[in-house]
C-alpha cells in the first residue's frame, strides 16, 4: 500500500473520527481551558524565574558589602596610635 493510500484510508470517515467532532463547542471550550492554563503556567514560571534572578542579586550584593566592611575593618587599627618626635635633649 503506498503513502497516498495509507492517508487516504486514515483520513477516510468512521464512527470513531466523526464522535470526536460531534460535540465541537464542548471540545473547543475544553481546548480553550487548557490554552489558558497552559498560559497561565507559564507566566508563573516566568515571574517565579525573575523572583530567585532578584533573591540572587539581592544575596551578591549583600555578600559583597559584608565582605567591604570587613576589609574595611581589618585596615583600621582598633587603638588610635599617635607619634610623637622624639627630642633628644
Amino acid at each position: 500500500m503506498g503513502r497516498n493510500e495509507i492517508r487516504l484510508r486514515r483520513q477516510k470517515p468512521s464512527s470513531g473520527n466523526l464522535a470526536r467532532y460531534r460535540n465541537y463547542a464542548k471540545l473547543m471550550a475544553r481546548h480553550e481551558r487548557n490554552q489558558r492554563w497552559q498560559r497561565t503556567l507559564r507566566a508563573l514560571i516566568y515571574v517565579v524565574v525573575v523572583v530567585v534572578l532578584m533573591i540572587l542579586m539581592i544575596l551578591f550584593y549583600l555578600v559583597k558589602n559584608l565582605e567591604n566592611m570587613q576589609k574595611n575593618k581589618a585596615k583600621e587599627p582598633n587603638a588610635v596610635q599617635v607619634k610623637t618626635p622624639d627630642k633628644e635633649v
